[in-house]
């Protein structure tokens, strides 16, 4: 395989790529004619819209990668969350922020609405039903807010207590809409024992057209943490569990029976505590697996491939010792993207899901921040 290293400049701005050559699906057409595959190849039809932050700044901010950058002209939180949804960015500020900015790639990355959330609520997800309506988790509150996702007008909320344990949250985190169906994952977490799980998370089951919760179920695991995933029959969760015990996994949830979730695969089996996930489709999965050792004092973090149906492990396709806090699959199946924080070369890399090589990376703007969440804009 061979790099090649291209850079893309204007005043301010630079995007790094790093593309491999050979047998990629993904890469097979030189599309814009340089007579090099790279970013520009691999990105036509979308742009990947970036949030980068280092959790120590007083703020994040949002580029776009079509594959030249652009740097949105308003701050995001440095805890933010992206999520899309008909062709506008959601920007879900977390922690100590407490807001949801949206974001119009098509004109320029502006903030057309910003909207609280509640002081303290910590917003951990948006789920958009309608253009005039939405649901958002929120972590520290009770309820699930429903709201008009053009300005933040409330519409309503879905009271969740029931479902709590003693401290009376369930930790609501992330959510997916099967239809009029809404899944809501229950982390279920002692507030008062540094937010360690208090036993299998849960699922909270929501008809949209009546807005009552029509059904919960236990996880096989605690903590689920990862996006909740489709891959066009089933939905798939990745739960942490205990941190450094190894006790989580991948868990598939038939929204036609939604009573359970089976365990596809285990965190033992995997190799660590389970973060990120995304899903190409029915063979093809991807899970960030993270483990620490506590003689040397020193973490790792791999991407690794497993079947859905199958729970078969696939190996290892990307791995270093940085904190990996997304990765996605692009709108046509064919790219799996991984944000990664190295301090040294940060950026967006991007894997050829039939092959699981990489063809471009890391993409990233001026400042280097490293990224912490994306997302692919058609």
């Amino acid at each position: 395989m061979i790099d090649r290293t291209l850079t893309h400049l204007s005043a301010a701005l630079l995007l790094s790529v790093v593309a491999a050559c050979g047998g990629s699906s993904a890469t097979s057409n030189d599309v814009d004619g340089d007579g090099i595959l790279n970013a520009a190849d691999v990105l036509p039809g979308y742009t990947l819209v970036v949030a980068a932050a280092d959790f120590t700044s007083p703020e994040g901010r949002v580029f776009a990668a079509t594959p030249a950058v652009t740097v949105g002209p308003d701050p995001v939180s440095t805890d933010v969350f992206l999520r899309e949804h008909g062709g506008r960015v959601y920007a879900i500020n977390r922690y100590n922020a407490d807001n949801i900015q949206v974001i119009d790639p098509a004109a320029g990355l502006a903030t057309t609405a910003q909207f609280s959330t509640g002081n303290g609520s910590n917003p951990h997800d948006i789920a958009v039903l309608a253009p005039d309506r939405a649901y958002v988790t929120r972590n520290q509150e009770a309820s699930l807010w429903i709201v008009d996702p053009r300005d933040g007008t409330e519409l309503g909320t879905i009271d969740l207590s029931s479902l709590a344990d003693a401290d009376g949250l369930p930790e609501m985190d992330q959510m997916a809409l099967v239809g009029s169906t809404l899944f809501v994952t229950l982390q279920l977490l002692d507030q008062d024992a540094f937010f360690l799980p208090t036993g299998p998370g849960a699922a909270a089951v929501i008809d949209t057209a009546t807005d009552q919760v029509t059904a919960s179920f236990e996880l096989q695991g605690m903590n689920p943490s990862s996006r909740v995933e489709g891959d066009g029959r089933y939905l798939y969760v990745a739960t942490t569990g205990d941190f450094g015990v190894d006790d989580g996994g991948v868990e598939r949830i038939d929204p036609a029976d939604p009573t359970g979730s089976t365990t596809v695969v285990s965190g033992a089996d995997l190799g660590g505590d389970l973060g990120e996930l995304a899903i190409a489709g029915p063979s093809k999965g991807y899970v960030v697996v993270s483990a620490f050792d506590f003689a040397s004092g020193t973490s790792s973090s791999r991407v690794v491939a497993f079947n859905p149906t199958t729970g078969a492990v696939l190996g290892d396709v990307f791995a270093n010792d940085a904190f990996l806090p997304d990765l996605r699959i692009s709108p046509d199946g064919t790219l799996l993207a991984i944000a990664v924080r190295t301090p040294a070369n940060p950026g967006v890399l991007l894997f050829d899901t039939a092959t699981d090589q990489p063809v471009a990376g890391p993409i990233r703007d001026a400042s280097q921040l490293p990224p912490s969440s994306f997302v692919f804009v058609e």
